[in-house]
C-alpha cells in the first residue's frame, strides 16, 4: 500500500484535510497527518508528502528525508457553509480570522475572486497589533483564534485542498484512472452548491 504524509500548521487544518484525503483515497493509501503546533517526527519519508501551505515550508524542510517527493497544496474554499456569508448585509466590516497573515490575505482574495465581495474584509491573525474592533468575524476553521469582543462568528470551515492539487496527488500515487470520476463528481457538487448559494442571495 502506498503512503502519504500530510503536514499542516495547526490541528484544525490537519483534521479537516485528513478527512478530505481519507474520503477520496483512504481505501488505497496509508495517510498520516502531522501539524507544526503539535510537533513533527524527526524524519518524514513517504511516497508523497503534502504540505498544506508554502508559508510553512521553511519550518518543515529540516524534517524531510533528502529526495522526498513533496507537493505544496493549493487550497480552495469549503462551500459547505458559504451561504452564511450572504446573510451579512452588504458593506459590513468583518474580520477575516486565520492562523497566519498570508493565509488570511489569501482567503480574502479567494472570497473576492468568487464574487463574495459585498463585505469589507479586515485580516486578523495571531500576533497582529493593529486591527479594527468589529462585531462580526469570518473564519475558515479557526474560531478559537477570534479575538474577544466579537459578537458573531461565522465559521466557513477549513479551506480544502483544491481539485488541481488533488489531481496531482492522484497522479503521483498512480490513482488517477481509478479515482478521477469520484474527484470530478465531488468537484461538480461543490460548484453546484456555490452557484445555488450565490443565486439564492441575489434572488
Amino acid at each position: 500500500m502506498r503512503s502519504l504524509t500530510l503536514i499542516t500548521k495547526g490541528l484544525n487544518t490537519c483534521t479537516a484535510l485528513m478527512r478530505q484525503l481519507n474520503a477520496l483515497i483512504g481505501d488505497k493509501v496509508k495517510i498520516k497527518g502531522f501539524h507544526l503546533d503539535g510537533g513533527l517526527p524527526s524524519r518524514v519519508a513517504d511516497d508523497l508528502i503534502v504540505i498544506s501551505s508554502k508559508n510553512i515550508m521553511a519550518d518543515v524542510e529540516p524534517y524531510l528525508e533528502p529526495g522526498a517527493k513533496v507537493l505544496i497544496a493549493r487550497r480552495s474554499l469549503n462551500y459547505e457553509n458559504i451561504e452564511a456569508l450572504f446573510e451579512i448585509p452588504a458593506n459590513t466590516d468583518v474580520l477575516l480570522v486565520n492562523d497566519l497573515q498570508s493565509t488570511a490575505l489569501d482567503t480574502i482574495s479567494v472570497l473576492k475572486a468568487l464574487g463574495i465581495d459585498h463585505l469589507n474584509y479586515f485580516p486578523y491573525y495571531p500576533g497582529i497589533a493593529d486591527y479594527p474592533r468589529l462585531k462580526t468575524a469570518v473564519t475558515p476553521g479557526e474560531p478559537d483564534l477570534v479575538p474577544k469582543g466579537v459578537e458573531r462568528v461565522i465559521d466557513i470551515k477549513t479551506r480544502n485542498i483544491d481539485v488541481s492539487t488533488m489531481v496531482e496527488i492522484l497522479a503521483s500515487l498512480d490513482l488517477l484512472d481509478e479515482k478521477a470520476n469520484l474527484l470530478s463528481a465531488r468537484f461538480i457538487k461543490d460548484i453546484i452548491n456555490l452557484i445555488e448559494a450565490i443565486s439564492y442571495s441575489r434572488a
